[in-house]
């Protein structure tokens, strides 16, 4: 009898957490980053990018604070540059001007729109402490005619020449909102929370009680 109390408890318990709190059960998502540019304005050969971008599971439509971790690998293979990292703990997120971030289960989309005069809508992640100060930047632009840009720009700081200062894929003019992928069509993987855990068992404890009830 008390085995069943307990149970019907637990179960109802369970019942109650997910129904109050339904976002607990959202796990944050790892999303793998691959990417190579060349250089075809200041720099020499490529640079490329890999790392991972961390979300808190959110799918759809997403922002800033959305973004809980990353840490991205700049390299210059073939080159003189050593390898810098952005981490959140030295560089911020910043996606405005109408830009916008789209989560899905296995991507992170971006969607630049075409900019009025004088607007400059972006998806950037730039480091602002100090140091190499190093940038990878999804740039609109429009100076009396709307372009569109990627880049990863490097800025000395005292630090000598460097082997790149500013990557760039070509520069297009811009006729309607420029779409991609962000993390190059990696793959995902979830992270369960101990909250969603915590439901699982509670759950698990109360039909084990009620089928135990129902043999007796």
């Amino acid at each position: 009898m008390i085995v069943t109390r307990f149970a019907q408890s637990a179960l109802a318990l369970s019942l109650f957490i997910t129904l109050a709190e339904p976002e607990l059960a959202v796990a944050d998502i790892v999303y793998n980053v691959s990417h190579s540019f060349a250089a075809n304005d200041a720099g020499a050969g490529t640079i490329d990018i890999t790392g991972t971008i961390t979300t808190d599971g959110t799918l759809g439509s997403i922002g800033v604070s959305n973004l809980t971790m990353w840490d991205l690998a700049f390299s210059n293979p073939g080159g003189t540059q050593p390898t810098f990292h952005l981490t959140e703990s030295n560089s911020v997120v910043d996606i405005s001007g109408g830009a916008s971030l789209t989560a899905t289960a296995t991507t992170l989309d971006f969607t630049v729109p075409v900019p009025a005069f004088l607007e400059f809508p972006q998806i950037a992640f730039l480091d602002l402490i100090g140091g190499p100060d190093i940038s990878w930047i999804y740039l609109a632009q429009n100076f009396g005619t709307p372009f569109f840009e990627t880049s990863v720009t490097l800025d000395t700081d005292g630090n000598g020449p460097l082997a790149f200062t500013r990557h760039l894929t070509t520069i297009d003019p811009m006729l309607e909102p420029e779409m991609g992928d962000l993390t190059g069509g990696a793959g995902v993987q979830g992270v369960p929370e101990p909250a969603s855990l915590s439901i699982c068992f509670l759950g698990a404890v109360g039909l084990a009680g009620l089928g135990y009830r129902r043999r007796k």
